[in-house]
């Protein structure tokens, strides 16, 4: 079965103790906030766990793209990654999601 497809992103969620995740107007996850006693200020650890879900569906196309790339023959100084910029800015865009705050 294939999954929600993308983008998915995270709504303003400040007043509902969770964090959902969301593909247009469906929840595709929830990350529940945890207290911690150690940190004094905001839920960096379940901010970082929503992005990363968040960023599935680009990271997932990334790898995609990488695995395909790779399967080409390889150049004659034996490397094998052929990416297009276009892609490789791709790959670059679906990290940054995952792991920059308001990516």
């Amino acid at each position: 079965m294939p999954h929600t497809p993308g983008p998915w992103t995270i709504p303003d969620w400040r007043q509902l103790g969770k964090i959902d995740v969301v593909a247009d107007t469906v929840k595709v996850a929830a990350v529940y906030l945890q207290p911690d006693k150690n940190i004094k200020r905001g839920w960096p650890t379940e901010e970082a766990n929503a992005r990363l879900i968040a960023a599935a569906p680009e990271l997932l196309e990334a790898c995609r793209m990488v695995e395909r790339a790779m399967t080409f023959p390889p150049n004659a100084d034996g490397s094998v990654v052929r990416l297009t910029h276009a892609e490789y800015q791709q790959v670059l865009v679906a990290i940054t999601k995952a792991t920059k705050k308001g990516g």
